[in-house]
């Protein structure tokens, strides 16, 4: 206690330094960042007590300037545009701290990703302080959450979707902390967060909440996730079938060795290796894993990248030896691949279509999902990749245009991949398993795969390719949102990298096998399917809706409140 006394004594001689809005911004922006990383995930629990803090300290400046003299309205404007750059400022180094990794990607582009997204965190907290002028007590408190989970909400859904840094998708390294997102989804975790950092601004900054409440607050949670994780047992599922699945992951250098170009400089790449002898790769890890009861092989995202047609797929010269290898072994192929198909007069052409060049058609390009099962007639299906990722896939100013002719200019300044509107569930008479495609990106979306398992899907697939970023902390992160959606859909999952991280996840978010970065390795497990339908799949991202609802009726409250003092 005396500790805690010291250090408000000190914080309240700082608060009069020039440079403590500032202090507050890299302290609380430092702390989240951290929040990413395990060991220290417990900083998310004071990681926003700084922006808390920031935003209470400029409404004290205020009223404190207003009292003593008449404020003109152009100082009130000076007030709040220093406040939001200074949040800004908070909200650009938790971008960076995060996901800095994208720099090997993108380059300097990256430092306008932090800027926007940084700018998109800040409007939520700009609607809270508005709300904040004209309410008190409670009703602060729950606009500042209700705002920001409904913001959350939004950037999963919109057009300008970058889910990355919603909160609850933090606590993937630490699976058996969040056993109960089966009922809440990540957005629990989110709603968890916000609340333990308001206690810990009164326990630490107002000091009129004892340091038990915010303790109960946070491991009384963690204790019933303890709970759920070990008492979580087979006899809990609905059903006991199993399947064996191996996971592939050749290693392939997504900037010298996978393409013919290096995607980065356009130029040959220096050390490429022939598709044909990348598929001869598939096929010497497959043969170094398989056993007789290996059902299925999983390849990774874009394994087959030469952009083939979607009509008679099978008859592709290029992946016969595959095939042939499936064919010889009863295997079902699950793999990723580049492919296109063209639209017939009669089909109605989306926006993402291309205009084919020298004919009057149209044609779609995807990032694909195929499942090629041979013992039924080489039967063949798709599924299309449906969140991509802004800039690389998709061109959301295509998406938004009214027509498709006007959508046509815009074709070639940004990707434009196809998609689809629904989750395939791929099914094979020869297996009991129900696989959930799950492309890469897609795992961030909680709600999102919730609609595979109530498609009937009992077990999530993910090929993914991870060696854009380098060894970094990308394919630790992408390993962790695998986890989460185990947990929420508990379905385990199956995830095959090019280079990353490939391995088993089980329906408790428990690691069973992983590869290592940069590892050629094949790895199998005979998974658990599992059909149960969660609180969780069954509800969706509840908790954003019931935000989004909370949010708008606290705003327009506020605004009424406005117009009445006029």
């Amino acid at each position: 206690m005396s500790a805690l006394l010291s250090f408000q004594a000190h914080l309240e001689e700082y608060r009069q330094k020039k440079y403590y809005a500032l202090t507050l911004s890299v302290l609380g922006g430092v702390l989240m960042a951290l929040g990413w990383y395990f060991p220290f995930s417990p900083f998310l629990f004071v990681g926003l007590v700084p922006l808390i803090e920031l935003i209470d300290f400029y409404f004290k400046k205020h009223e404190e300037q207003k009292s003593r003299s008449k404020e003109t309205s152009f100082k009130k404007k000076r007030y709040f545009t220093r406040l939001c750059f200074f949040i800004w400022i908070y909200f650009v180094i938790w971008n960076a701290g995060v996901y800095w990794w994208l720099w090997n990607a993108v380059s300097v582009a990256v430092i306008g990703i932090f800027l926007l997204n940084a700018f998109l965190q800040l409007l939520p907290i700009i609607v809270y302080i508005f709300t904040r002028r004209f309410s008190v007590g409670f009703i602060n408190y729950l606009s500042l959450v209700s705002c920001w989970l409904f913001f959350e909400y939004i950037h999963l859904n919109w057009v300008l979707s970058y889910p990355w840094m919603n909160i609850g998708n933090a606590f993937g390294e630490v699976p058996t902390w969040v056993q109960w997102y089966e009922y809440t989804g990540a957005f629990g975790g989110t709603l968890w967060v916000l609340l333990a950092n308001l206690l810990a601004y009164h326990v630490f900054i107002k000091s009129d909440v004892k340091v038990g409440a915010f303790m109960v607050w946070i491991l009384v949670p963690i204790g019933i996730s303890y709970s759920i994780y070990i008492s979580y047992d087979d006899e809990k599922l609905s059903t006991s079938k199993t399947v064996e699945m191996a996971v592939l992951q050749p290693n392939l250098d997504c900037y010298s060795e996978k393409f013919a170009n290096n995607p980065q400089t356009g130029e040959p790449s220096e050390n490429h290796i022939s598709f044909q002898n990348q598929i001869q790769r598939y096929i010497d890890l497959a043969k170094s894993t398989i056993t007789d009861s290996t059902k299925y092989i999983i390849l990774p995202e874009t394994a087959f990248h030469q952009n083939s047609t979607e009509y008679n797929y099978t008859s592709q010269p290029d992946l016969k030896p595959i095939f042939d290898f499936c064919r010889e072994n009863n295997l079902i192929l699950i793999s990723g691949a580049d492919t296109y198909k063209f639209y017939t007069g009669n089909d109605t052409i989306p926006k993402t279509a291309r205009k084919s060049k020298g004919r009057n058609s149209y044609y779609d390009m995807y990032n694909s999902a195929v499942q090629f099962v041979p013992f039924i007639e080489d039967s063949v299906s798709f599924y299309h990749k449906s969140k991509l990722v802004i800039g690389a896939e998709t061109n959301p100013i295509k998406r938004v245009l009214p027509s498709q002719s006007a959508s046509l200019i815009f074709v070639d300044i940004m990707g434009s991949l196809g998609m689809q509107d629904y989750r395939s569930v791929f099914v094979s008479p020869n297996s009991n398993a129900k696989v959930a495609p799950v492309i890469c990106w897609e795992a961030v979306y909680g709600e999102f795969c919730t609609e595979y398992a109530q498609n009937g899907a009992n077990v999530i697939v993910v090929p993914t390719n991870e060696g854009w970023w380098g060894n970094t902390p990308a394919p630790r992160q992408l390993w962790a949102l695998s986890a989460l959606r185990a947990i929420e859909t508990r379905r385990s999952v199956a995830r095959a990298a090019n280079t990353g991280i490939s391995g088993f996840i089980d329906y408790t978010g428990k690691t069973i096998s992983k590869s290592e970065y940069g590892e050629q390795k094949a790895l199998k497990h005979n998974i658990k399917l599992n059909e149960e339908i969660t609180f969780y799949t069954l509800h969706g991202d509840y908790l954003g809706r019931i935000a989004g609802f909370l949010a708008v009726l606290l705003f327009v409250s506020a605004l009424v409140r406005k117009l009445r003092n006029k």
